[in-house]
C-alpha cells in the first residue's frame, strides 16, 4: 500500500505564500512598534512638563516661581536634577529604548521644530528653558521652556509649550 505524500509543486506553493506573508507581517509589526515608542514619548514629555510646573509652582529652584535652567540638568547641578524631575533615573526621563537619563539642554534659543539645537532623537528630549527677556539660553531663574521629541513614525518634531506661554 502506497501513502501519499505532498508533491513538490504543492510544497513549492505554501513555501511561496510564506515568503510573501511573512516581510509583509514583519513589515506591520514594525509601524506598530514605532507608534508604540512615540506614545511612550508623548506620555514622557507631558509628565516632565508637568513636573516642570509643579517645580514652579512650588519654588523648588529658589524664593520666586521659576523653572530650572540648564545648568539643573547636569549630575552637580544645583538644583540637582534628582530634585527636580525624581531621580536621575527616573523612568519619565528615560525615552524609548534609553538606559539613561534622556534630557538634553537646548543650546540655542530659536523656539522652532526646525531651530532648536541639539535636534532630538529617538532616544533624547530636549529642555529649552526660556529667560524673561528670551535672548540667551537660560542657565537659572527662567520665565517659561519648551519640550521637544522626536516623533519616529513620520520623523517629524514635536514642541511642547510650558503653561506661562501658551
Amino acid at each position: 500500500m502506497r501513502t501519499r505524500g505532498f508533491t513538490i509543486v504543492e510544497l513549492l506553493v505554501v513555501i511561496t505564500v510564506m515568503a510573501i506573508l511573512i516581510p509583509v507581517t514583519m513589515f506591520s509589526i514594525g509601524g506598530l512598534n514605532k507608534t508604540s515608542r512615540d506614545r511612550e514619548r508623548e506620555s514622557d514629555v507631558s509628565s516632565i512638563a508637568r513636573q516642570l510646573e509643579l517645580v514652579y509652582t512650588n519654588k523648588t529652584v529658589g524664593s520666586s516661581p521659576t523653572y530650572p535652567g540648564t545648568t539643573s540638568l547636569g549630575g552637580s547641578a544645583t538644583p540637582p536634577r534628582e530634585s527636580v524631575f525624581g531621580g536621575s533615573t527616573s523612568e519619565i526621563t528615560k525615552a524609548p529604548n534609553s538606559s539613561g537619563f534622556s534630557i538634553v539642554a537646548a543650546t540655542n534659543t530659536t523656539a522652532t521644530t526646525s531651530g532648536v539645537r541639539p535636534v532630538p532623537t529617538p532616544t533624547t528630549y530636549v529642555y529649552q528653558p526660556i529667560p524673561k527677556s528670551g535672548s540667551a539660553v537660560c542657565t537659572s531663574l527662567c520665565s517659561s521652556f519648551n519640550l521637544y521629541y522626536l516623533n519616529e513614525s513620520d520623523s517629524s518634531i514635536i514642541m511642547v509649550k510650558s503653561q506661562r506661554q501658551q
